[in-house]
């Protein structure tokens, strides 16, 4: 077998193997994320009695790892509800709270055309449309990890919640 023959073969198999591989999602689009400020972050949803929301600063490298985490537990969702959206078309608030003992950040993501109307880097995107436009998810800090919600109604916890999803 000659040298070309052999590369050619080498590149046919490697496009094979890429092919039949998953594909991870795009990253999340950095500028498309904002940090609320405590006052305007007692309005996003799941701000409240379970998580009091509290004047700390999220650093960008905290915002770095939660979203490396986030992003294929967030298309893994998509994924189960039949959306096309791809996890990197949302745009990201991210509030500092409190649940216990444990820092938490909240977040709250929205498609890019859902929430155009107003300075969504300062106020949070109300969330009334539904269906996979908007989802929350929270992260605690010191373990790393998202935590289970619960929608009022429903009997199953997720990592992240759809809002007015069936």
């Amino acid at each position: 077998m000659t040298f070309h023959r052999l590369f050619a073969l080498m590149l046919l198999l490697a496009s094979a193997v890429h092919a039949a591989s998953p594909q991870s999602p795009a990253p999340f689009v950095r500028e498309w994320r904002a940090v609320m400020s405590s006052g305007e972050a007692k309005l996003l949803p799941y701000a409240g009695s379970a998580f009091k929301i509290e004047r700390r600063r999220i650093s960008a490298a905290q915002l770095d790892a939660l979203e490396t985490l986030l992003l294929p537990l967030l298309a893994a969702e998509l994924k189960s509800m039949g959306s096309r959206n791809p996890p990197s078309s949302y745009f990201r608030q991210y509030a500092a709270a409190r649940s216990g003992t444990h820092h938490v950040i909240l977040v709250h993501g929205f498609l890019r055309d859902a929430g155009h109307s107003i300075d969504w880097t300062r106020k949070p995107v109300d969330a009334s449309e539904g269906a996979d436009s908007f989802w929350d998810a929270a992260y605690v800090v010191e373990r790393h990890r998202f935590a289970k919600l619960k929608r009022a109604g429903d009997a199953v916890r997720r990592t992240v919640i759809f809002q007015g999803a069936a």
